[in-house]
């Protein structure tokens, strides 16, 4: 990445903090325009689109920034939220296994496929995957407290109590 496109990846993405989509689009626009090759600007393009709610314009970019680099657990993770999003189930859950597959300590993957596991009413396999996601990341405050719900359901108030209470820590931090 040469100066230009970092200097407009780094604008989109300020853009994006502060809410200026359009804006933001423009400049990961004018990045791809300079360097269609780069995975990172399609990414960070759909990660704006799914800020809009354009979960369409979202799955593409994400495919085309997994066609240029099939091996990043993170864009698999986040296409699997866009299947997610889209009420797709399947889709959402074989992108999110693809992104364990790829980097089995993904917290990020393991609670989102807690949450796919927790929402379809699986609360046993939702649990164990909230219990990963806190395996390998201790400070990864949602899924906490997707566990003490998790907990709670199951009927364990102990610990669901437990995990409530790391989560208000992990969220304090």
């Amino acid at each position: 990445m040469d100066d230009v496109e970092a200097y407009l990846n780094n604008k989109g993405i300020d853009y994006t903090r502060t809410g200026q989509y359009e804006k933001a689009l423009e400049s990961f626009g004018e990045a791809i325009s300079l360097d269609g090759n780069n995975p990172l600007f399609h990414f960070n393009i759909a990660l704006v689109y799914e800020q809009m709610n354009r979960f369409e314009e979202a799955s593409l970019s994400l495919n085309r920034a997994i066609r240029l680099d099939s091996g990043n657990d993170e864009y698999w993770n986040e296409l699997g939220l866009v299947h997610y999003k889209r009420g797709e189930r399947e889709g959402a859950e074989r992108c999110l296994k693809q992104a364990l597959t790829l980097n089995q300590r993904s917290s990020a993957a393991w609670n989102n496929l807690g949450v796919l596991n927790f929402t379809g009413g699986n609360m046993k396999e939702a649990c164990n995957c909230f219990q990963a996601s806190v395996q390998y990341d201790e400070d990864n405050a949602d899924a906490w407290f997707n566990l003490a719900d998790t907990w709670s359901e199951l009927g364990d108030r102990r610990r669901s109590y437990e995990a409530r209470e790391k989560y208000e820590t992990k969220r304090r931090e």
